[in-house]
């Protein structure tokens, strides 16, 4: 279900927009989104993977997608889960799917591996969701009658040895599955909730709204949160100009 009207603050300069749900509002979404199907099934696939699911993180977003309309969209993180953390995305409304993912980080906080769960076989495919030179191994299972697809993705070799301190290494770090159009559309996103959120709930975000894959998205986030930290700047373009996006 989406919602459209000349009011919306999307439609006016044809922009993605997010904004954080607060207040009283805040609770009845997270708990509409907690109700659903997709959530049952993917806190079950998680049991099933050893994890017992537990949102240390709870994060609620309304989303104005570019094309207009809005939805919610709905982050259940658990960082408890070994160096890393598990994802549980809902929206509610609008186009994207639900999925679980978990991700697993290096001592500085880069990602390693990447496990995505699909209802359905429903797991992001696009060529921006992956990253070349990326070992990938697929599962499928059947949970209360319901397929899902698990997709591990080996992100291990894909970083440069070395601190990200120059030029050329944010550029080799940054993946260049990602163009200028997608990399300043996370830069909008950064924008709009900062580097101190969890990198399972930007990227949740960010696939539901770009052609960006968990993947890259996962890969490229570090990489954009220390170059605006870094150089102190913001705008999307110049942020992108720095990571060689643009």
């Amino acid at each position: 279900m989406t919602f459209g009207s000349a009011s919306n603050p999307a439609s006016a300069d044809g922009k993605l927009k997010i904004k954080r749900i607060r207040g009283g509002k805040r609770s009845k979404v997270i708990e509409d989104a907690r109700s659903t199907d997709e959530f049952e099934l993917f806190a079950t696939a998680l049991q099933r993977e050893g994890i017992s699911f537990d949102a240390t993180e709870v994060n609620a977003f309304r989303v104005f997608p570019a094309s207009g309309g809005k939805f919610e969209l709905v982050s259940f993180v658990d960082d408890s889960v070994a160096a890393g953390g598990a994802n549980i995305s809902i929206p509610l409304g609008g186009d994207s799917v639900a999925k679980a993912t978990v991700t697993e980080l290096d001592d500085r906080d880069r990602p390693v591996s990447i496990t995505e769960f699909g209802r359905g076989g429903v797991v992001s495919t696009s060529t921006a969701n992956g990253l070349e030179n990326v070992s990938t191994q697929a599962t499928t299972t059947d949970v209360g009658g319901t397929t899902v697809t698990k997709k591990t993705h080996d992100l291990s070799g894909w970083f440069e040895d070395g601190e990200v301190t120059t030029q050329a290494s944010y550029c080799s770090d940054f993946p260049d599955t990602i163009g200028c159009g997608d990399c300043k559309n996370m830069v909008t996103i950064l924008n709009s909730l900062s580097c101190s959120l969890q990198t399972a709930a930007y990227c949740s975000v960010v696939t539901s709204q770009t052609g960006v894959g968990p993947l890259a998205c996962a890969a490229g986030f570090g990489v954009l949160c220390l170059v605006v930290t870094t150089f102190g700047i913001s705008n999307p373009q110049d942020v992108c100009e720095k990571v060689c996006a643009c």
